[in-house]
């Protein structure tokens, strides 16, 4: 005889001799080896409890656990675009610091005399601009 049919026949003789068992004790109104299966039902109560806390503490960690997972995936990734964002703001300041070094650098070069000929020479009118002024001055 095979491994499965060895088991299948044992559990059916096992689960008929249990109906049996119990069919008996029902009419005679009283368990079989009642203090020997109340300290049963009481182990196997108290095993069945423990499972239930246990596994009701394991789901409720590992509940937690995946939280605590999504949210470090998430401050990771926050991380990240922001240190990228650091590093443009930091290439910001540098070219900005560069310029304010040159303007300044260009300030300083000149001295006021210098700015006062360069504003003149930013404001003056052209040759033809010089031209109609003097003629209207001249006709009016």
């Amino acid at each position: 005889m095979s491994d499965e049919l060895t088991a299948l026949v044992s559990s059916t003789i096992v689960l008929l001799a249990i109906l049996f068992l119990f069919r008996i004790e029902r009419n005679r109104g009283r368990r079989f080896l009642g203090g020997i299966r109340a300290h049963l039902d009481f182990w196997f109560l108290s095993v069945r409890h423990m499972f239930n806390v246990r596994l009701r503490n394991w789901s409720r960690f590992f509940i937690r656990q995946i939280g605590h997972y999504f949210l470090h995936t998430f401050l990771s990734g926050a991380i990240l675009s922001l240190s990228s964002l650091e590093e443009k703001l930091k290439t910001i300041a540098r070219s900005n610091r560069a310029l304010a070094k040159k303007s300044d650098k260009e300030r300083t070069l000149m001295n006021k005399l210098d700015e006062v000929a360069l504003h003149k020479m930013e404001v003056s009118l052209s040759e033809e601009e010089k031209r109609i002024r003097r003629k209207r001055s001249l006709e009016g």
